[in-house]
């Protein structure tokens, strides 16, 4: 871990880093010693299973509890046309909230346990790796939305630090801001979009690169609590010769109650530099 992390995204998280709120409107004083009532509570949001992040936060103080039970991708077209096969899996993948106010959440997430495996499909060596990967903090606040309209946006700044076992994870401290927005349409549709910005480890491992990542999705229920979304998610680095990861991503969502919800999904890859296809399962509990 670096001594100091870099000055790009220390400047993006002092962006967002204090509470907004609407000048002369009264909010209740929910928080961590007096969490918000059932009665009081909005409809359950999660950033989860879709790569674009909810603008809503958890209500002050609950918990949420958004888990990947397990996620596994396989990809085999190396961009550089190597003949590298690889593969990963991935379990328990966890993004713990907690309301601290009624527009701030704070969330730890983990990656308890991944097993990642590369082959040369020619000579068949091979190598594997499995451990604990790295932690990421984020701040989510909301700045406008949050309880009620047809439009809700947030800044959600973030850090993640290399914690990862066995060469997992980047290795590096890196951090960004990301700006997600969700728009109602007719009919029942519901649009979501996001732009983040993050100083993200150099391929070659020298130094941190801005990164520019980019989604927009839309989602509708399709009968009764099951629902279902279509997303198209991008990224692309500020290195040279750095080729667009783009991936189309497709999943449903049920609702089991008015605190937990199940989803599983399919990502898959539309360019050379993203993985194949990436299937995954997993689970949200509020508290």
């Amino acid at each position: 871990m670096r001594a100091n992390p870099p000055p790009l995204f220390l400047l993006l998280l002092l962006l967002p880093a204090a509470p907004l709120c609407r000048a002369g409107e009264a909010e209740p004083s929910y928080g961590l010693s007096r969490p918000t009532p059932r009665e009081a509570l909005r409809p359950m949001s999660t950033d989860r299973p879709d790569a674009t992040e909810s603008p809503y936060t958890v209500d002050a103080g609950r918990a949420q509890l958004e888990m990947e039970v397990f996620s596994y991708l396989t990809d085999s077209r190396n961009p550089e046309g190597a003949p590298v096969r690889t593969r990963e899996l991935a379990l328990f993948a966890t993004n713990f909230k907690v309301g601290v106010t009624r527009r701030v959440d704070v969330q730890i997430a983990l990656a308890p346990h991944t097993i990642a495996r590369t082959e040369d499909t020619q000579t068949g060596a091979s190598a594997e790796s499995e451990g604990f990967g790295d932690v990421g903090v984020r701040v989510k606040v909301n700045l406008w939305g949050n309880d009620g309209g047809d439009t809700a946006c947030a800044a959600l700044p973030f850090v993640t630090f290399p914690t990862g076992q066995d060469g997992l994870g980047s290795g590096e401290v890196e951090g960004g801001v990301a700006f997600p927005l969700a728009v109602a349409l007719p009919g029942g549709f519901g649009l979501g979009a996001m732009v983040q910005l993050s100083a993200a480890r150099a391929a070659d491992g020298t130094g941190h690169v801005l990164e520019f990542v980019h989604t927009t999705t839309v989602s509708r229920a399709i009968v009764g609590d099951l629902a279902g979304f279509l997303e198209l998610a991008g990224a692309v680095t500020a290195e040279s010769g750095a080729r667009w990861e783009a991936t189309l991503n497709a999943g449903l969502t049920y609702a089991a109650t008015e605190d937990l919800l199940l989803d599983v999904g399919v990502n898959v890859g539309l360019t050379r530099a993203a993985g194949d296809v990436r299937v995954f399962f997993g689970v949200s509990r509020r508290f």
